[in-house]
């Protein structure tokens, strides 16, 4: 009411309250019996009972309430205490499906390795930099765990799903300085810059100043499975089209937009959402002609340049005019429009 941020012990009776609940939905659930967590329960014990003990382990009789609390702990720690009420309010999904897709995203990005490296980092740093570090993993998780949900049947099993974008983002990384264009290496050599001046170590610089191009790896996995090219054509010709039609100004401009209200970023987030589903859609039909990168752009615009740079014009004019909600709304939905055209 008075506009101030919640005390610490405020945010931690959230955080507990926020586990016991997603708890209790996950027990109530199929997830803690899903083969996929096994290691869950594994982990959950010291290394000298893993050795000498293993198959009490897998028979223990809390199995699923072990299994429920790691998973509920992993993802509030992970995402906030309103983790499952924003992604819910985004996907209409429940707490289990958020669960699942949750893993595929913890699991094909490595996580957990990199939120290892920001703890090991305590005292060692400035804790608002600490903090910068893992808003970015967070970041990452929201909108990949949201991206799932829309775009991902998980009905074959969490596995096979991890094993098939585990592979894609691998590869993308290894293609990433070849592809990304320009502004994005710019971008993310000064994000490195800025962070090892921040006394944050090389290695984790760099990883932390990748999530961002990396994220598009889930569209860019889908994208090479769909087409049948390589990660590396298709990394290519999708940062080649969101550098045209400016959907890589419209997101990173979205984040200087003020939403106060709780629906107006529900609203922002989904108008984002469809800006990255429209660079996908017509990266397939650039690809689609043969060609890879900006000639494979060029090639789809040939044939519809006039309806194109009409939109493309009032796009660019959009977003220089300084992005709002509202401006943000039009945009998504002009371009996903030429989509369908």
């Amino acid at each position: 009411a008075r506009g101030e941020g919640l005390t610490r012990p405020e945010l931690a009776v959230l955080l507990a309250y926020a586990k016991l609940s997603l708890y209790s939905e996950l027990l109530a659930s199929d997830v803690p019996d899903n083969a996929y967590l096994a290691d869950e329960l594994v982990h959950y014990f010291p290394h000298a009972l893993q050795e000498r003990f293993p198959d009490a382990i897998t028979s223990h009789r809390l199995r699923r309430e072990i299994i429920a609390t790691q998973l509920a702990n992993a993802l509030i720690n992970q995402g906030g205490p309103a983790t499952i009420a924003r992604i819910a309010d985004q996907t209409g999904t429940d707490a289990a499906a958020i669960a699942r897709a949750f893993l595929v995203v913890r699991d094909s990005f490595g996580l957990p390795a990199i939120t290892a490296a920001i703890d090991a980092l305590d005292a060692k740093i400035p804790g608002a930099v600490q903090l910068r570090l893992y808003a970015e993993v967070q970041d990452l998780m929201l909108a990949r765990t949201i991206w799932v949900l829309r775009n991902v049947n998980l009905a074959a099993g969490i596995g096979p799903v991890v094993a098939q974008y585990r592979a894609g983002i691998e590869a993308l990384d290894t293609v990433l300085d070849e592809t990304l264009p320009e502004n994005w290496r710019a971008w993310r050599d000064g994000k490195i810059a800025e962070l090892v001046a921040a006394q944050v170590p090389e290695d984790l610089a760099r990883k932390v100043a990748s999530l961002r191009p990396l994220g598009a790896g889930t569209d860019i996995a889908l994208l090479a499975q769909t087409t049948g090219r390589s990660v590396a054509e298709a990394a290519a010709t999708f940062f080649a089209a969101g550098l045209y039609f400016a959907g890589d100004e419209i997101i990173s401009a979205a984040g200087s937009i003020v939403a106060p209200d709780y629906y107006d970023r529900l609203a922002m987030d989904r108008a984002m959402g469809q800006v990255e589903t429209f660079v996908r859609d017509v990266s397939i039909g650039m690809l689609g002609t043969g060609k890879v990168g900006t000639e494979a752009v060029e090639a789809w615009v040939e044939g519809r340049r006039r309806e194109v740079e009409r939109t493309r014009a009032t796009v660019k004019d959009i977003v220089a005019s300084g992005l709002t909600l509202s401006k943000l709304t039009l945009a998504a939905s002009l371009l996903a429009d030429l989509a369908r055209a």
